[in-house]
């Protein structure tokens, strides 16, 4: 059981496999809304979003 409040008995709980299937089945989906909402961003435009990753080491490149 992971989520207890998906509900107190065990029939009701969500199992740890049930919540990586689901997670798995919309990653790209959820890569491509992302993707397709940064396209959608002006470009040019100086605002305080545009440097918060800066300084930040992230152990994989961004796209």
């Amino acid at each position: 059981m992971t989520d207890l409040d998906a509900g107190i008995d065990a029939e009701e709980s969500v199992a740890r496999e049930e919540v990586f299937k689901v997670f798995a089945e919309n990653t790209e989906r959820l890569r491509r809304i992302v993707l397709d909402a940064i396209g959608m961003l002006p470009e040019g435009v100086d605002s305080p979003s545009a440097r918060a990753l800066d300084g930040i080491l992230l152990p994989f490149d961004l796209p």
